[in-house]
């Protein structure tokens, strides 16, 4: 892989999944790639589809840079089709148990 690129697995709970994840110059998104997941086609069908999850926005909360925006995104032939955009409203701690 390169500076902004590196290659994970992440496994939980059985399932798992190999990508690359990709972090932009500024770091200010990141980018994970994989084709270790099945669509639903329907009708009983499942194929395996490239698709990504992005860190799209960040916020400042606490002095720290959170990630506020997330998307789920299928690379189909014929487009981009987003199945998932998430705006995180609130972030809490639980620090007794760090």
């Amino acid at each position: 892989m390169d500076g902004h690129q590196a290659k994970a697995t992440i496994r939980y709970k059985g399932a798992e999944a190999t990508g690359i994840f990709t972090v932009s110059d500024d770091c200010e998104s990141v980018t994970f790639r994989s084709t270790d997941r099945y669509m639903d086609k329907g009708s009983g069908i499942f194929e395996l589809v490239l698709w990504r999850a992005e860190v799209v926005g960040l916020r400042e909360q606490d002095g720290m840079v959170l990630p506020s925006r997330f998307r789920g995104i299928w690379e189909m032939p014929e487009g981009d089709l987003a199945y998932f955009d998430s705006e995180l409203s609130s972030v809490d701690y639980d620090v007794d148990q760090l």
